[in-house]
């Protein structure tokens, strides 16, 4: 693992390990009603009605940390899974069809109230669909409905004319499709829905946004990259998960602070830095190090390459 190089980084870490200390308490323990999610859900509305949510790749991330992959990648091409099956979406699924292979965390995941999934690649119908037939639980799966049109630079027009690049008729459908997850959230939490919190929840996920883009310009203007790519994707996506809250808006905040000093004090992240790689795609959440490796070059010779990653939100 690369030394920590920023504060921000290590606040990030003592604050989600409280986190995950305080969701296994509620989930593992405490037995709260639970949702398993896809990363890319409207988590906003899982946290409006307080129902914890654990998140396929987050889950991922902790099987591969204790090294289980390979035992539950095995397990599924001997139960005859499809073997270019997405590694980084099927995991938490071989951890619960391959648990007396070997003992998932914590004792593997209790059985959710809820399974949700965004049906954003061809994989991720089928392994849900399939993971929900294990727990015996319901599953709402949320489509992701292709543009009519899409104009040549549809990014100018995402932040304040969003109704003219998502066309009425696609928001239409997904709001119709929120609803039915919001009936069923309800249901779990045995309360209703308070749009006055979401209202109020989404104008803090836009402030905490704000800073990162301000972070991702600030890393695309320096002379050399101020920060490695594994703590760029540690600040940002520790917060990701709780959007919108106190916390994540000041860790934002927090974490653009301590870049803008660096970029204004002339620190860099590889001292010598002349190249720079970007990273384009899905991060390799289950391999971090792979980028790491990238610094270990420097032990070898290549004193002037380093691997840096614009953030993409």
């Amino acid at each position: 693992m690369a030394e920590k190089q920023l504060e921000s980084t290590v606040a990030a870490a003592e604050y989600q390990k409280a986190w995950f200390t305080n969701l296994r308490l509620d989930v593992f323990e405490n037995q709260k009603p639970y949702a398993i999610v896809q990363a890319d859900m409207p988590l906003e509305l899982f946290q409006v009605l307080d129902v914890p949510t654990v998140s396929n790749q987050w889950w991922a991330a902790i099987i591969s940390a204790k090294r289980l992959s390979p035992v539950y990648l095995d397990c599924m091409n001997e139960r005859g899974f499809h073997e270019g099956l997405c590694r980084y979406c099927s995991l938490g699924l071989a951890s619960t069809l391959c648990a007396d292979a070997a003992p998932p965390p914590w004792g593997g995941l209790p059985r959710p109230a809820l399974m949700g999934a965004r049906l954003t690649c061809d994989c991720i119908q089928r392994v849900f669909r399939i993971w929900s037939e294990a727990f015996g639980t319901e599953f709402i799966a949320l489509d992701a409905p292709g543009a009519t049109e899409l104009p040549p630079r549809w990014w100018e027009l995402s932040r304040y004319r969003w109704k003219e690049l998502f066309e009425e008729h696609r928001l239409d459908f997904m709001v119709a499709q929120f609803n039915r997850l919001i009936e069923s959230l309800e249901r779990i939490a045995s309360k209703k829905f308070d749009r006055e919190r979401l209202r109020t929840l989404m104008e803090g996920v836009n402030r905490q946004e704000e800073y990162f883009e301000e972070v991702r310009d600030l890393i695309c203007t320096a002379p050399r990259t101020p920060v490695r790519m594994q703590e760029q994707v540690n600040n940002v996506m520790a917060t990701q998960w709780l959007r919108g809250s106190e916390w994540a808006i000041s860790h934002a905040r927090r974490f653009r602070d301590e870049v803008k000093t660096r970029v204004e004090s002339g620190i860099a992240a590889c001292p010598g830095e002349r190249l720079r790689l970007m990273w384009v795609g899905a991060g390799l959440w289950h391999d971090m190090d792979f980028y790491t490796a990238f610094d270990e070059l420097v032990k070898f010779g290549m004193k002037n390459l380093h691997l840096i990653t614009q953030m993409f939100f």
